[in-house]
């Protein structure tokens, strides 16, 4: 796929309730443009959706949890009013250990497997 057709596909992918249910794993060289589509893809979707777009980058301030967009925005408030808001959760690859999305390193009878989360 060109990078050109992803945030149309995503946006496709949103409103099928069969694609919407899976995951998807985008993949390329850097400076390509995959954060800038998905960030255009979320903000089309939230249009359609008559919602306001937040990008949420989750942080600690002044005892509380926010997200920074236009000011702080309260998180607690997002989540308590949650149809008024379509909120991106940016999550890199890169910043991700293993075991954080197929499990704990375990072993047993010299053999090593990840067990899942919440087993």
């Amino acid at each position: 796929m060109r990078i050109s057709e992803l945030k149309n596909y995503i946006v496709k992918r949103y409103f099928s309730p069969i694609a919407r249910r899976r995951a998807l794993l985008i993949l390329g060289p850097p400076g390509i443009g995959k954060s800038i589509s998905i960030y255009e893809a979320a903000e089309e979707i939230a249009k359609r959706l008559k919602k306001k777009f937040i990008p949420m980058r989750l942080r600690w301030s002044k005892g509380r949890f926010v997200i920074s967009h236009d000011g702080e925005k309260d998180f607690f408030e997002i989540l308590n009013e949650p149809d008024n808001y379509f909120v991106l959760t940016d999550i890199r690859l890169s910043t991700i250990a293993p075991e954080d999305l197929i499990g704990i390193p375990r072993s047993h009878n010299h053999t090593s497997f990840y067990e899942p989360q919440g087993s």
